[in-house]
């Protein structure tokens, strides 16, 4: 179920993150240097501006990633003593 739920969320990031080819959003001060630049070099405003938004983006995925995954290992370390438990003590049962 978890898995599931993961791999979601992690089309939808992807599905966002690959769907617009060319993103030319821009604040007002960025816009204006960029109309104002010649050789080309409005596009690297513009490359710039992408690649800082998406370094947030790539840093977040990498925290949750990793911390799904120890949380997966802390889940199946807790049910395997749960099942030793119950097997040395037959009482034994989990809250």
């Amino acid at each position: 179920m978890m898995e599931r739920w993961f791999f979601r969320i992690l089309a939808v990031v992807l599905l966002f993150a690959f769907s617009s080819s060319v993103s030319l959003a821009q604040c007002a001060m960025c816009k204006a240097a960029a109309e104002q630049a010649t050789n080309g070099e409005g596009g690297s405003y513009n490359s710039g501006i992408l690649y800082l938004m998406a370094f947030p983006y790539i840093l977040f995925f990498f925290i949750g990633f990793f911390w799904y995954r120890q949380s997966r290992k802390n889940r199946e370390k807790k049910e395997q003593i749960e099942r030793q438990l119950k097997k040395h003590i037959p009482s034994y049962s989990p809250n």
